[in-house]
């Protein structure tokens, strides 16, 4: 028996690409990292190190509702996290089940990569004024 190839081979390792993208890598680490799981989930690229079994999960009819999928997917790529997702489907009266379904199947937390060691810090925002209150 011969094993199946490896369709999923990765150009190179994650911690390179985050040295291409400088400085958004540095600058917004978060958002670099979920654009990089979308390409994961999506079977754009494989990132061995947040790879979970789920490479490519998006071309395949993970629940009925695909639409219902894209809207999840799309609140994750801008920064949403699971509660803020809860939330939105409650708002828009979205099935609730069928959210923490999707969000379960995708498990956004298992994929949590710790900020590479050697990126620069962020750029801090600049700080906002302060008036003086009058007394």
């Amino acid at each position: 028996m011969t094993a199946a190839p490896d369709v999923a081979v990765s150009e190179g390792d994650l911690e390179y690409r985050a040295r291409i993208d400088l400085p958004y890598s540095a600058r917004c680490f978060g958002g670099w990292l979920r654009a990089r799981l979308v390409e994961h989930w999506a079977g754009d690229r494989c990132w061995h190190e947040i790879d979970r079994g789920d490479f490519g999960i998006l071309r395949r009819d993970i629940h009925p509702d695909r639409f219902l999928v894209a809207d999840v997917v799309a609140l994750l790529l801008t920064g949403g996290e699971n509660l803020t997702i809860i939330a939105w489907a409650l708002e828009t009266n979205r099935n609730l089940d069928d959210v923490v379904a999707i969000l379960t199947l995708l498990d956004l937390n298992a994929h949590r990569v710790t900020r590479f060691a050697w990126l620069p810090p962020a750029t801090p925002v600049a700080p906002r004024l302060r008036l003086a209150r009058s007394s």
